[in-house]
């Protein structure tokens, strides 16, 4: 697998890892603090409850509250040093809790499953297969395992409406409350209407963008379990996901 398609492969996967995770390791650690105490309501906190980006929030874990769904996303990673935007395209699939499917069709074909515990990355034109722990994995700087939970957003994020030219959608912004996640900013585009998340757009410490498009959101349960496991060829080379990519 080329070097250049991994680095665009894999920022496109945490960034939707981040936009949409549900409890990472990091706020497993938080909710159990929090567990011990019992903060009272406050009138701060209700206002907070009842403000605009509490109320899209919350239309936003109402419609991605379904089971499983699928879409298609289409991937750009801009390299303004050498004025070059890299791409990638496929179509994704999750189901709960902390199943996935990304099944990039182009630069090349890759695919990144996981049942919930292993996760596996196989590139059949060079045919190695990539096995480890799905937590392990995203746990290590990304600040996400699964993808399948938009309430993390509230507890993850400091999240703010920014300015949109298209009044059929909100822009929000959100920063990550951990500065770990190797993120500053992560801007997602959201229908007004259906409350789908239809773009993604992040930056990285280093200023690099990257955007995401998502079509044809899908919310119906999923029948066939294959679709999150995966068999591994007799003849493809095994190798531990702690191992370089």
């Amino acid at each position: 697998m080329k070097n250049t398609s991994y680095r665009l492969i894999i920022a496109g996967f945490v960034i939707f890892a981040l936009a949409l995770c549900p409890e990472s390791s990091l706020a497993a650690k938080k909710k159990k603090t929090k567990s011990k105490r019992k903060p009272a309501a406050t009138s701060q906190a209700k206002a907070e409850d009842n403000s605009p980006v509490s109320q899209i929030l919350k239309k936003i874990e109402n419609r991605y509250d379904s089971v499983s769904f699928t879409a298609d996303f289409y991937q750009e990673s801009p390299l303004p040093e050498i004025q070059v935007t890299e791409t990638a395209r496929g179509r994704v699939f999750f189901k709960k809790p902390g199943k996935f499917r990304w099944e990039y069709e182009k630069p090349e074909v890759l695919h990144y499953i996981s049942d919930g515990e292993t996760l596996w990355i196989h590139s059949p034109s060079d045919n190695n297969v990539w096995v480890g722990k799905s937590k392990e994995f995203f746990g290590k700087g990304s600040g996400a395992n699964v993808l399948t939970d938009v309430k993390q957003i509230r507890t993850q994020f400091a999240v703010s409406i920014a300015d949109s030219s298209d009044e059929n959608t909100t822009r929000l912004k959100l920063v990550p409350k951990n500065k770990g996640m190797g993120f500053t900013d992560i801007f997602l585009t959201v229908d007004n209407g259906t409350h789908d998340i239809l773009k993604i757009v992040s930056f990285n410490m280093n200023g690099e963008e990257t955007r995401i498009q998502f079509k044809h959101l899908q919310f119906k349960p999923f029948s066939d379990e294959a679709t999150f496991s995966f068999k591994v060829p007799k003849t493809a080379n095994v190798i531990p996901l702690d191992q370089k990519m």
